[in-house]
């Protein structure tokens, strides 16, 4: 007595078997090995993830003013922010330099994300900051707002800035995430939901960005000194 086997998974086949005590001796077709599938699966799921690489935190100040209100910002980080980088800064592109650097150095297998980055310039509550864009900005007074960085964005679609616009790319694609925090240190610039909005595009759009939205300064007073 032989019995058929449909099976539905991947189309319909039939199976010959033999059933126990038959006297034909003759051999059947071949059972299917209908578990072989199954089973692969079963160890792929059981399979373990592999191992995530170390997190390698980052963080930065970067100040981007001088004189004295320059020195007590630097003051003020160093006796607060011990463990941030302090790096006094001339543009966003030499601010993206950096960051680019850091990257790309040796982490020893570890995987480096831009934990918080702390901006110090001088600021206003209309959304600007006294920040060159890049470094030819320097020369020809261009700074940080929201029509400015506009063109900044039609000058990479039109080609120039090549390095600068690389080494963002790189940057936003492989330090930053929506765990990052960017915050602005400088007078006002939070009352400006444009200018915040603009700042964080610039850092890829998915970080969380802080800034007072009044005045805030920086400054070295002795101690023992009378004001009088």
């Amino acid at each position: 007595v032989h019995t058929v086997q449909h099976s539905l998974a991947g189309g319909t086949a039939m199976t010959l078997r033999r059933t126990p005590g038959d006297g034909d001796t003759t051999a059947t077709e071949a059972d299917t090995d209908e578990t072989t599938e199954s089973e692969t699966d079963a160890a792929t799921e059981e399979a373990p993830p592999p191992p995530r690489p170390e997190i390698e935190e980052l963080d930065y100040a970067f100040v981007f003013t001088g004189g004295a209100y320059g020195r007590a910002a630097e003051a003020f980080m160093r006796l607060y922010y011990p463990e941030h980088r302090l790096i006094r800064a001339g543009s966003i592109e030499e601010m993206y330099d950096r960051l680019f650097s850091d990257m790309r150095a040796d982490h020893y297998g570890r995987a480096p994300h831009l934990r918080e980055l702390i901006i110090v310039p001088h600021a206003n509550a209309a959304g600007g900051m006294q920040i060159p864009l890049t470094r030819g900005d320097v020369a020809r007074r261009r700074f940080y707002n929201v029509w400015d960085l506009d063109d900044l964005q039609e000058e990479f679609q039109e080609g120039l800035h090549h390095r600068f616009r690389e080494r963002r790319r790189e940057v936003v694609a492989n330090l930053i995430d929506d765990s990052t925090r960017v915050i602005v240190r400088g007078c006002e610039f939070g009352q400006s939901e444009e200018a915040l909005d603009a700042l964080r595009s610039l850092f890829g759009g998915q970080p969380d960005v802080w800034a007072p939205r009044a005045y805030q300064g920086y400054e070295s007073v002795p101690i023992g000194t009378s004001f009088l």
